[in-house]
């Protein structure tokens, strides 16, 4: 019996995940930055977060079967600001996530949580598919608009080790 949970422990642990880049602004010292760890670690699907260069950007670790977006942080963010009564706000300045996947024509489909993201293609992915290269980790900047799936604005791109 403890042998099968080490077991389970230890697939638990080694479960996939992607990164992602979430960049705030106003980010004060360190009591803030705890918060933001966090309140941010409690997304459905993330794994770990935590402080990322300088105190205005934050590496969050999402497990490969879960989809994280920009609206999760936002609605982080607009609670911190609620219960702060307006004292701590965190302007979302950037998401930035590297996922692997397929790509059908325009769209980007992350391996394990099956999320579909229209595709802004750059020069590198244009010449990954012209090869035939489908199976590809592409990172770049995330953004959402009501009625249509998220978008994937692609900065680099690399196939995917099988």
């Amino acid at each position: 019996m403890t042998a099968l949970l080490l077991a389970a422990v230890l697939v638990a642990c080694d479960e996939p995940t992607y990164s992602v880049v979430v960049e705030l602004d106003n980010v004060c010292g360190r009591d803030c930055v705890a918060i933001l760890e966090k309140a941010l670690a409690k997304i459905d699907g993330v794994k770990s977060a935590e402080m990322y260069g300088d105190k205005f950007h934050f590496k969050l670790d999402v497990l490969e079967n879960k989809t994280v977006l920009p609206s999760a942080v936002l609605q982080v963010t607009d609670r911190i600001r609620r219960e702060s009564k307006g004292e701590e706000d965190f302007p979302l300045l950037g998401f930035e996530a590297t996922m692997a996947g397929t790509v059908d024509g325009a769209t980007f489909t992350a391996r394990g949580s099956g999320q579909k993201f229209a595709l802004r293609p750059g020069e590198v992915l244009k010449g990954l598919l012209e090869s035939g290269k489908t199976k590809l980790t592409l990172t770049g900047k995330v953004t959402e608009a009501k009625g249509t799936p998220p978008a994937l604005e692609v900065r680099e791109a690399r196939e995917t080790p099988q």
